[in-house]
């Protein structure tokens, strides 16, 4: 993997997260928005791409620690923790699945957002609960942003795939 060109096409994806996220952002009743993790996708891409499991998990962790980082009241650490997990979740299930398939994309993507931002909502709310909120509706919001990024993931990871030459070493050998 090459690090410093994905480190700043991480960056590149946090600032489309921030802008063009916000404004794909749909508000729900109850305080529930509709939206789409752009940097969930680049890590199941990575996940999904690289050569070894470890690449696979720093990339993870890296761009979890640049989600606590952006967030304001969040524990540091924690989406890093939850992406890491996640996408080495990814690396060990894309040998059963072919992963140019849109698909495959998009079922990888709902477990991937459903695991990372649920498991962290979780914590959140076992550890510190903040203040009048509540566990379900969180659990909730991960789910439709499950659904959200799953929907989005084949147009954002055709785009991404043209650029994986920047970043990825050389591709994993596995059957797409």
């Amino acid at each position: 993997m090459k690090w410093l060109p994905f480190a700043i096409l991480a960056l590149v994806m946090l600032a489309v997260q921030a802008t063009v996220g916000g404004l794909l952002g749909i508000a729900l009743g109850d305080g529930l928005l509709l939206g789409v993790d752009f940097l969930a996708i680049l890590a199941v891409l990575v996940g999904m791409k690289t050569r070894a499991g470890t690449d696979a998990l720093l990339a993870g962790w890296m761009l979890g620690l640049l989600i606590d980082l952006a967030s304001p009241r969040m524990p540091i650490g924690l989406y890093a923790l939850t992406f890491s997990l996640a996408t080495s979740l990814v690396y060990y299930a894309r040998g059963s699945i072919f992963t140019t398939n849109p698909v495959s994309q998009m079922l990888m993507t709902f477990g991937f957002v459903a695991v990372a931002h649920g498991a962290a909502r979780l914590f959140i709310h076992l550890v510190a609960p903040p203040a009048g909120s509540r566990l379900g509706l969180d659990l909730v919001e991960a789910l439709l942003l499950a659904m959200c990024s799953a929907a989005a993931a084949p147009l954002v990871m055709g785009v991404l795939h043209k650029l994986d030459w920047l970043f990825l070493v050389q591709r994993s050998g596995r059957r797409e």
